[in-house]
């Protein structure tokens, strides 16, 4: 309340803001006069707890007809539900990439807090917040787990993998088993569409076949279950239902692309470059995580609006701040190829909403309707999030309380951000926040649904992003590869990353600073200059409708008139993620990953390679993987040390495709052409030097430029391999050291 009271009256900030400010601290000390009658936060004051339904869309931003004013768009089971919803036409996520915002939200931690800014760590094994670890936080369905609900989750609502296994059995009950995602891509097994296409209407496959399909039904035989249960004995259900859908590629029934007019004749985006004077490192220099886009212009759907010379698979590279690669017809393609994912989306939440609506207890159910950031669809040079601005930052929120008429058809501008759906949902629930632990981020914004015009709780809202140099992955770079080429660092390790991007929004500006990134603490220092800042205005920005284009198109930070605005959003953006950084990295982590039986390593070989491609493993997943590619188990190689004993340092699997080459080394710095190995890292442990107690062995690496292999092992059998071969060089005499005996690897861990 304090830290609001000086935003508004000490600041020396924008002057719409102070106007608001005493309708804001009336609206607080009703909020107190509340907690003092009741002892609660549930302003709902409901005595009945309800059902809650959680939905949560992919990489939708507010793309729809009537919720957001998007009139061209087909989203009629969308539009019915803003009919009877409380449409929030200002909420922002606090970072937009799928499994740090998700981490986020459903932790009720700030992405500083659950230390989860790329593809590789999680809340339950990163997180810290006021000295408890994430492996003790309740998480948002935990929360209502724990109060007594069944709670049952179903497709992408946490990251997969992050945390393992869905977080079961935390946040779900055990009565069934968490339903994964079922995902379809672009492949030549769909209608032709050539893999590494981004979107193929499909005229033949059935409406299985589609993604989100399977995972709708079986979340709908989930709903009849617990329904049965609730009217027989009241007992309350919190049903998770996340769609992969119009996360790309767009596998989509051409059905659902003939829906809209043709891709020629739909509106562009206006402004289809870098803003004006932004600096390089607020650009990602990639596609949704990829360097190149490539669609099939023979597929039904596409071939109709392709210029006549263009046939086949049409590819084009990923955009560079001020040259946009791609032709005006293929942007035309492709955002279509996005509204029929969204109309797919909606007819999937259509099919959900029906039933519900079916079993008699949608009066007693609250539904949320949610994504988990935004998208850009051309504008700025951008496809994908990945970036600090409106565009990958704005989500749509609906919430449905029928027991709350006057919230229904209503919407409200009011700031709100992801952060902030912990205690709003269980505030609005019927639930209460009072069990809410006290480290938990954001507000309870459920106050809304009483009255939607009611004064913010608000005026900034936050959002953060990371960058690391070169292409996907880390690290990729290449000689005389462009200064701009900035990539998203979803595979970096977080002591590893270069820059990170804070930015405040208030309801007149945008304001971005760019800091230099301490490895060794994991956190930027703010009392030092910003590396790069940006200054973007929303000035008459009205929320309804939706404008995606007519923003934050000229980056105004270098303006002397507009330095009193920077000075204050940049006191602002300071005080408020100051509190919110640590001061140490995540701990080392398996990543989900299953040792072998005693931490075994074994060496593998591949047919598919000519029998030359080697393959360190030690872990299931990478067995398991490679099982799919015929590869053997060739000789028993040691024991690894345990992931955090002391004096080793971590193994890492990189992989190059064109060569077909595993590469198993300590080093963070990999050679050119070769990226980390997809949910197989950190691949194991070793000792860094021989320790004086324990019987080991050299782990070294070879290289055969013949046949383009690098074997990582320290076996007699191998070794004895390598040398007979006569191909293969050593590179490394000592990467680190393994156990030759399990039992003196666990001894280890007391040694040190």
């Amino acid at each position: 309340f304090v830290y609001c009271f000086c935003y508004l009256f000490c600041c020396p900030e924008i002057d719409s803001m102070r106007r608001r400010g005493k309708e804001l601290l009336l609206l607080a000390l009703t909020f107190v006069a509340l907690l003092l009658v009741d002892g609660t936060a549930n302003v709902l004051g409901a005595n009945i707890r309800k059902n809650v339904v959680l939905f949560i869309a992919d990489d939708l931003r507010p793309q729809m007809n009537k919720a957001y004013g998007v009139d061209f768009m087909v989203t009629p089971n969308f539009d019915k539900f803003a009919e009877e919803s409380l449409v929030f036409e200002r909420t922002f996520c606090n970072f937009a990439i799928c499994s740090a915002s998700r981490n986020s939200f459903l932790s009720g931690r700030m992405p500083d807090k659950t230390r989860t800014w790329n593809f590789i760590n999680h809340f339950r094994q990163a997180g810290l917040s006021d000295g408890i670890p994430g492996s003790e936080w309740v998480s948002l369905p935990e929360y209502f787990k724990n109060n007594n609900y069944t709670t049952l989750g179903h497709g992408k609502l946490y990251h997969p993998n992050k945390p393992p296994q869905w977080d079961e059995p935390k946040s779900w009950s055990q009565t069934q088993k968490y339903f994964p995602p079922t995902n379809s891509n672009c492949s030549p097994n769909h209608a032709g569409g050539a893999v590494g296409t981004w979107f193929c209407p499909d005229h033949t496959s059935p409406i299985q076949a589609f993604s989100d399909q399977n995972v709708t039904v079986e979340a709908i035989d989930t709903l009849k279950n617990l329904v049965s249960d609730y009217k027989a004995t009241g007992q309350n259900f919190f049903i998770g239902l996340g769609l992969h859908y119009p996360h790309m590629t767009h596998h989509v029934p051409l059905s659902y692309v003939e829906k809209y007019p043709k891709a020629t004749t739909l509106h562009p985006p206006t402004h289809p470059y870098s803003p004006k004077d932004c600096p390089d490192v607020a650009f990602t220099a990639e596609l949704d995580g990829i360097n190149v886009l490539a669609l099939n212009e023979d597929l039904e759907g596409l071939k109709e609006t392709s210029p006549d010379n263009v046939t086949g698979v049409f590819s084009v590279l990923s955009p560079a701040p001020n040259n946009n690669t791609v032709p005006m017809w293929m942007q035309q393609q492709l955002r279509v190829g996005y509204y029929s994912a969204v109309t797919l989306t909606d007819m999937h939440f259509g099919m959900f909403m029906d039933a519900l609506e079916e079993s008699g207890v949608a009066n007693d159910t609250l539904v949320v309707v949610m994504a988990d950031h935004g998208y850009q669809l051309g504008e700025h040079s951008e496809w994908g999030k990945h970036t600090n601005w409106e565009l990958a930052v704005h989500v749509p929120l609906m919430i449905r309380a029928p027991w709350l008429p006057q919230s229904r058809g209503k919407r409200t501008d009011a700031f709100v951000e992801l952060i902030d759906m912990y205690k709003t949902v269980a505030g609005a629930s019927g639930l209460g926040i009072e069990g809410v632990a006290k480290d938990v981020d954001g507000m309870d914004q459920s106050y809304l649904l009483i009255n939607p015009s009611s004064a913010p709780l608000k005026n900034f809202t936050f959002t953060q992003y990371s960058r690391c140099p070169g292409k996907r992955f880390w690290p990729r770079v290449i000689s005389g590869q462009p200064s701009f080429v900035w990539n998203n660092c979803e595979d970096v390790p977080s002591g590893n990353i270069s820059y990170m991007g804070y930015s405040v929004r208030s309801l007149e500006y945008r304001y971005t600073a760019w800091y230099k990134w301490n490895g060794d603490l994991c956190r930027v220092d703010f009392s030092t200059d910003p590396y790069a800042t940006e200054l973007y205005s929303h000035v008459n920005h009205s929320s309804y409708p939706v404008d995606f284009d007519n923003f934050e198109n000229v980056n105004i930070v270098g303006n002397a008139q507009f330095e009193h605005v920077v000075k204050a959003l940049h006191t602002i953006l300071v005080a408020h993620y100051t509190p919110t950084q640590q001061s140490s990295c995540p701990p080392p982590l398996s990543g989900g990953l299953t040792p072998l039986p005693n931490n075994e390593i074994v060496m593998q070989r591949s047919l598919l390679h000519d029998g030359f491609d080697s393959c360190l493993c030690g872990t299931q997943q990478c067995l398991s993987k490679n099982s799919k590619y015929n590869y053997t188990v060739t000789s028993h190689e040691g024991y690894l040390p345990s992931e955090g004993t002391s004096g080793t340092t971590e193994l890492y699997q990189y992989y190059n495709e064109e060569a077909g080459d595993n590469l198993i080394t300590t080093s963070k710095m990999p050679p050119q052409n070769y990226t980390l190995a997809d949910n197989l890292n950190p691949a194991g442990f070793v000792f860094k030097t021989q320790p004086s107690s324990i019987k080991t062995v050299p782990l070294q690496l070879w290289y055969s430029a013949k046949k383009r292999d690098h074997c990582t092992c320290s076996s007699i059998k191998c070794l004895s391999w390598l040398r007979a071969d006569g191909s293969y060089e050593l590179i490394d005499a000592a990467l680190g050291h393994v156990a030759t005996k399990r039992q003196q690897v666990g001894a280890a861990m007391e040694v040190f």
